[in-house]
């Protein structure tokens, strides 16, 4: 079974749109995407997961402060860019 799980589509979306990336852009990619993503990226995409998880369009299991989501988000980060095969 192949479950998506929205955490992660999040983790790669906000990725591709912090890279200003497109369909095709991905395509022709000769280097890990994990590889372009600097400090700044990484900071639009835990802001962005940030976001999702206060408008409710990232599912979160509980309720969380602002300062217990920061980390979370970063956490969220680590986990997809390192086991997502879409960055490796």
């Amino acid at each position: 079974m192949n479950k998506k799980s929205p955490q992660k589509e999040a983790v790669f979306s906000a990725a591709v749109e912090a890279l200003n990336l497109n369909q095709e852009d991905l395509v022709k990619l000769e280097q890990p995407l994990k590889s372009m993503l600097t400090k700044t990226v990484e900071k639009q995409i835990r802001e962005k997961l940030f976001a999702g998880f206060r408008a409710g369009t990232v599912p979160l299991k509980a309720e969380k402060t602002d300062s217990q989501l920061k980390k979370y988000c970063s956490s969220v980060l680590n986990n997809w860019k390192n086991r997502d095969p879409r960055f490796n």
